[in-house]
């Protein structure tokens, strides 16, 4: 119904047509207007880019994308609820779950941080499928602050410029001026596109030995959804090492190493 009176209780009357009996009816009408702000940002994977601006969406296409998001262990302990209902409602061009965080625009404290659906075109979205965005609760509007991006097998980054929230123009990470340290923090996939570097299967900010250690161990497991499938198509295998390798020693910024 569109035109309705503000959110309260109301009383309808009802009048019959035959005996002129008049019949009491209670409505509620509620503000389901959706709090929070929205943040916009965009972002790509150097495992799964599979050129022209997109990445390949395997996991999602098999079934493999977890309905709840996957960031409730170590390192990361982000306990929020977010999630999908069911499989249907996996939005198709879904790529993997990603971090998101909002972070003071002077002193780069964590703010907070929301679990987000990362999309074939680079656009990060709310797990509800609807928002052009992940909408925030504890942001003000119109203040601005610095962002992170966090995925559980790719250096996370930091975004090197304060923005006004909410953003219309979404912030790129795919832009070396728009993250810390610039082209040390990403990989140059071609057509100005530039990713996340592939590897950090611990998630702990360096590309080393141990990540290979986890990828030895993981290899051959019948699990599709593991933390060394590096190219996210649902195995652990030599293609895996072949995309962590080149990137051995690579470390992320301090400001988002565990």
């Amino acid at each position: 119904m569109s035109n309705c009176l503000p959110a309260g209780t109301y009383y309808v009357l009802i009048s019959g047509n035959t005996d002129k009996d008049t019949f009491g009816a209670g409505i509620t009408v509620s503000d389901n207007t959706p709090t929070g702000v929205v943040v916009q940002a965009r972002a790509f994977l150097e495992g799964c880019y599979a050129g022209g601006g997109f990445m390949n969406t395997t996991l999602r296409l098999n079934g493999y994308l977890p309905l709840a998001q996957p960031y409730n262990r170590v390192p990361w302990l982000h306990n929020g609820g977010e999630a999908v209902a069911n499989a249907a409602a996996m939005p198709t061009n879904a790529v993997d779950w990603v971090l998101l965080e909002v972070r003071d625009a002077t002193t780069e404290a964590l703010i907070e941080t929301r679990a987000a659906l990362l999309l074939d075109n680079g656009a990060i979205v709310d797990a509800d499928g609807i928002t052009n965005g992940v909408r925030f609760q504890n942001i003000s509007n119109g203040s601005s602050y610095k962002l992170a991006l966090r995925h559980r097998n790719h250096l996370a980054v930091m975004g090197s410029t304060a923005v006004a929230m909410p953003n219309a123009t979404p912030y790129d990470f795919a832009n070396t001026t728009q993250v810390v340290q610039g082209s040390t923090q990403l990989k140059n996939v071609g057509g100005g596109i530039n990713a996340l570097f592939a590897g950090d299967t611990n998630a702990e900010g360096i590309i080393n030995r141990t990540d290979y250690n986890k990828y030895v161990l993981q290899t051959g497991n019948t699990n599709p959804y593991l933390d060394s499938d590096c190219n996210l198509d649902g195995t652990v295998n030599s293609a895996d090492f072949t995309t962590l390798r080149p990137n051995l020693q690579l470390c992320n910024v301090e400001q988002v190493r565990y």
